[in-house]
Formats: C-alpha cells, structure tokens, sequence
C-alpha cells in the first residue's frame, strides 16, 4: 500500500507518498527529467508530454498555497484534470488530514531546482560549443553528441542563431508549461547570462567569424562603382541613394552584425563589447588613412575620399546594424574625431578636396548632384575640432579659384559657403562672403 510506511535498506523507514515533501520531490523530478530530454531533442512525444508537465506544475503550484483540506482539494482537481492518478495522485489526496500548512511546494521543489538545472544545462553547453570541448555538469550534459564525441566548435554566427533559437524555444515551452510569470523572468535572465553575457567578448573577438572580423570585412569593400556586385554587396551613399556613389556596402555582412547586435541587445551591457570594436575598427582604419597621406601614398584629395568611403560604411554599420541607436552615433563620431583631430592634415585636406570639388567635379551637376557631394563634405567638417584651419586653407583655395577665374560653378560656391555659415554661424563666414562680394 503506498499510503504504509515501508522498511528501506538497514530497516530504516522509507518515506510515505502520503509526505506531501515527497508528492513534490516525485513531480518536480518528473518534469526536469522531461524538460531536459525536451532540450536534448529527444521527446517523440512532446506536445503530450508538455500537457501532462503542465497539469503538474498547476498541481504544484496549487499545492505551494494549500493548507489541510484545501490540499486535498488540489489532488482531487489534479486527477480530474487528466494528471497522472494512482499512488501520487492518491497520496495527494491522502495527505488532506497531515496538517500541511502554507508549504512552498513549488517554490522549494521545483522553481530552485529547474531554474539551477536550466542554468547548468546552458553553461555547459555555451562552453562546449565554443571550445570544441567535453565537459560535464550536474545535469548530465556533456555537450557532445550521443555517440560521446565532442560537440562541433560553432561560427560566431553559428553560436548566435543558435542562442536566438534557444532563447525562442524556452520562452515557447514556459508558455506550454504556464509557468508563473517570475518564473519565466528568471529563466529568461537565467539564459540570457548564460549564454549572452558570459560569452560576449568571445563572439565578438572569435578570428574569422566574430563581430570584429565581420566589420573588418564590411570596412573592407571595395571602393569601386557600378552598382550591385553580388551576393548581397551593393553600392550605397551616405544619404541611402544607391544611383550615385561608389561607395560599396557589403549589406550580407551587415546583416550578420545585426543579428548578433539583435541578441546582444537582450543584456545591455554586451553592446558595450559591439561598441568597442566598431570604434577600435574605426581608428585603426583611420590611422592607415592618415600614415599613407604622410608618407606621401596618396595625395590630400585620396585621403579624404577614403574618410568618406569609411564614413558611408560605418554609417551603415550603425544605422542598419545597430539600429541607428544613439550610443554607437556617439562612439563613431567619438572615433572619427580622434583620427581627423591628431594635428591640422585632415583641414589642409579637406580643404585641397572641395577646391578640387569646386574647381572640376562639379563642373556642369545639377542641383541634385552638387547638394549632395557638399553634404558629404559638411559630414567631414564636422569632425574638424579647429575649424579655424579649415576656414583659412579654405580662403586660400577660394581665392586663387575667384582670381583665376577657375570656379566650376558660382551656384556651388555660394551653396558651400552657405553651408558653411548654417553650421558656424555668420562671423565664420563674413570673410568669404565679402570674397565674392569684391569681385563684382
């Protein structure tokens, strides 16, 4: 009879069903072991075992708030409800008269010791995944296959969609399960750390295939026009006009960054570590920019067509990628700035290139064309901390344009100057107005 005490081994008493500890220790182990299996992917059965777990858990959690006759009452709806019946079920109703009194059942037996396996469960395999190797945990996973072999080393891309996909399928079966609302918070914190946060310098550093590596690649495209160059790598400008630029945006990459920014997103503090490469990314090309410009590799007017390639790159980055989110604005303004700022080269540049603009790359554009090349410009001189510079070579070059009669275009000329003055005010600008002013 299961409601008897029984002789265990040495003639120590067993534990009776009737203890409602024990109904909830035999539940509680009976679910873990299904979810567990359930995350192996090795359930033929799931949706009705999901029914059947979930008929326990409301059992349990009817049992955490039961007291004397009420936890009687628990059992008998359990059984009603298509619960497991016999000895447990039996047990339950049983234990109506053991003065039970406020007893935590779900809480004490299941809650601490799913949401501890869950956290066992992801860690171990995050690890292995990421290392190629086995390793054990309390929960039986070793994180290699069936066969005992380890577990394929995974893409930092491989590793994501698989984490999005974890993530989707534990929120699903909280669903299936009804678990309470504090629970599936903190399963949900639970899997986000373990398989997020802990791991989040490791994806974004992993050679090849990390956030890193990508944006390199993605910084990498190459500069050249004529619109789509397949798989995914099309011509972009700043503005998002992909009809005139040469500018090539690798947009596959970009959606690689993006899922990754996706999952990071879920911990916060992650998208510091997405941060932090998008900046290093930047300086680092920058610094090229600026050694081959003072080795003499490429004249002014190169330097600044490469800061503007990079710019329409890594404004993609951060406005597709990383869904224009002001932070990741900052620190790539934060990075341009230091690159462009180490001494006065980026002005006297910046300055030979609009001359060179003026002079003949605008030579017979329409409106269109010209608002847009000045934009591209204004976009640089933003970054300028001594724009003073900038307004002196400026003068120089737009002088000897005016007396040598080279303007391409006067429209142009006072469109640039006119932007200049939008973006530092009417004394910035007296001076080259009244340029224009002498030569009537």
């Amino acid at each position: 009879d299961n409601a008897e005490m029984m002789a265990g081994e040495g003639g120590q008493p067993m534990k009776s069903y009737n203890d409602p500890t024990t109904l909830g220790n035999v539940a509680s182990t009976l679910i873990l072991q299904v979810i567990h299996q359930d995350r192996l992917d090795r359930l033929d059965d799931a949706p009705q075992r999901m029914t059947l777990l979930r008929s326990l858990v409301q059992m349990l959690l009817e049992l955490a708030h039961a007291s004397n006759g009420a936890y009687a009452d628990a059992a008998s709806s359990f059984r009603r409800s298509g619960g497991v019946g016999g000895g447990v079920v039996n047990a339950a109703a049983a234990a109506a008269g053991g003065g039970v009194t406020n007893m935590p059942v779900y809480e004490r037996d299941f809650e601490e010791a799913f949401l501890g396996e869950s956290q066992d469960f992801y860690r171990v395999e995050s690890t292995s995944r990421l290392s190629h190797g086995l390793s054990s945990g309390s929960n039986g996973n070793d994180g290699g296959d069936e066969d005992g072999k380890p577990a394929a080393k995974y893409s930092a891309m491989e590793y994501v969609h698989r984490a999005q996909t974890r993530l989707e399928e534990e929120r699903i079966r909280a669903s299936n399960l009804d678990l309470p609302v504090s629970t599936r918070a903190a399963l949900t914190r639970i899997v986000e750390t373990e398989l997020i946060e802990r791991h989040a310098r490791t994806l974004v550093e992993m050679e090849g295939s990390g956030f890193a590596s990508i944006l390199k690649v993605v910084a990498s495209s190459p500069a050249v026009g004529g619109g789509s160059v397949g798989g995914g790598v099309a011509s972009m400008p700043a503005g998002g006009d992909s009809s005139e630029t040469s500018v090539v945006i690798d947009h596959e990459r970009i959606k690689d960054l993006a899922s990754m920014y996706n999952l990071f997103s879920r911990v916060p503090s992650s998208v510091n570590h997405l941060r932090d490469a998008l900046s290093e990314r930047i300086k680092i090309d920058g610094r090229a920019l600026v050694k081959d410009q003072e080795n003499n590799v490429a004249p002014p007017a190169a330097f600044v067509k490469g800061v503007l390639a990079m710019r329409e790159r890594f404004h993609a980055v951060v406005t597709d990628a990383m869904k224009g989110e002001k932070k990741a604005q900052k620190r790539m303004k934060e990075s341009f700035e230091d690159f462009l700022n180490a001494d006065a080269r980026a002005a006297n540049c910046l300055a030979v290139y609009v001359d060179e603009l003026l002079r003949v790359g605008l030579r017979g554009a329409d409106e269109r064309k010209v608002s847009m090349e000045l934009d591209r410009v204004i976009v640089i001189f933003r970054y300028l901390s001594d724009k003073d510079v900038f307004e002196a070579y400026y003068k120089n070059h737009l002088a000897k344009r005016l007396l040598g009669n080279k303007s391409g275009s006067e429209e142009a000329e006072r469109a640039m100057v006119s932007l200049l003055k939008a973006e530092c005010g009417y004394q910035f600008t007296s001076k080259l107005e009244g340029m224009f002013n002498d030569m009537r």
